[in-house]
């Protein structure tokens, strides 16, 4: 897949602001909607975007593989998942 162009993981939440986990403590998020629940929640997926992205890659790349093997022949659900998968990869990423 392509460099990553973001502010490099892991991230998490402290407070109400999502951080890097490095020395330097990098913001990439303050949430603005209150304190409740939705905020939280809010914040902890910001803060597991990075690894969630990496999850989606790798899948995708296992996905692909296992497909080649089996010279280009998806599964209705392996087709699914490709397509969710480029979708969200591309989001993610900004194409």
């Amino acid at each position: 897949m392509d460099k990553q162009m973001h502010t490099e993981g892991p991230w998490k939440v402290d407070g109400l602001n999502v951080v890097t986990e490095h020395p330097a403590d990098i913001g990439i998020a303050k949430m603005y909607h209150g304190i409740g629940q939705p905020t939280r929640a809010n914040a902890r997926l910001i803060a597991a975007a990075p690894d969630l992205l990496a999850a989606c890659e790798s899948a995708w790349e296992a996905i692909l593989e296992n497909t080649d093997r089996r010279h280009g022949c998806a599964t209705p659900a392996e087709q699914v998942a490709i397509e969710l998968l480029r979708a969200a990869i591309s989001r993610a990423k900004g194409e």
